[in-house]
């Protein structure tokens, strides 16, 4: 919680020392495998996105909700596992080129694990992401992300974006 009360207070100072003024808000669909440490398979997860961009002079800066489940389960030691996750996050994203651009995040995020072996089991915790985007039209944006869920989860993503603005 430390490390995420810090990077709230640095998001704070950027927003608060740029000149801010509100872009607008999108959505978003994901499609990717939530990679666990010593899973036989991975469980495919799809995801839902709702998002709000703020621009800052060089960078634009944002909020997100995103919501994941598993869509087919996964596999350890012949016990099915599904993962679904509930995420907040604070956003980043730097322009390199007109159409590309990177991506970071960082957030609070909820994950329930089921086993069918063991129960559901359910965590919070912080959560951080990278990624890259390609702006195929004003609107549209194709992003492919990796999001650390916990120490032992990893969520490779690729997805597809809808800007209102």
């Amino acid at each position: 919680m430390k490390h995420f009360s810090r990077g709230c207070m640095v998001f704070s100072l950027l927003i608060g020392s740029s000149a801010c003024f509100a872009v607008g808000p999108y959505a978003g669909v994901s499609l990717g495998f939530m990679d666990e440490d010593g899973a036989d398979s991975n469980p495919l997860n799809g995801g839902f996105t709702l998002g709000y961009d703020f621009s800052a002079d060089a960078a634009t800066f944002g909020a997100e909700a995103e919501f994941t489940t598993s869509l087919s389960d996964g596999d350890v030691n012949d016990n099915d596992f599904s993962i679904d996750t509930q995420a907040l996050y604070l956003t980043g994203k730097l322009d390199f080129t007109p159409q590309v651009y990177g991506k970071a995040r960082i957030g609070l995020l909820r994950v329930e694990r089921d086993r069918d072996s063991h129960g559901s089991e359910s965590d919070n915790g912080v959560s951080a992401g990278v990624g890259i985007g390609y702006k195929v039209a004003p609107q549209i944006n194709l992003e492919a992300e990796i999001t650390n869920v916990e120490e032992d989860i990893n969520f490779f993503s690729v997805g597809i974006r809808y800007n209102f603005y």
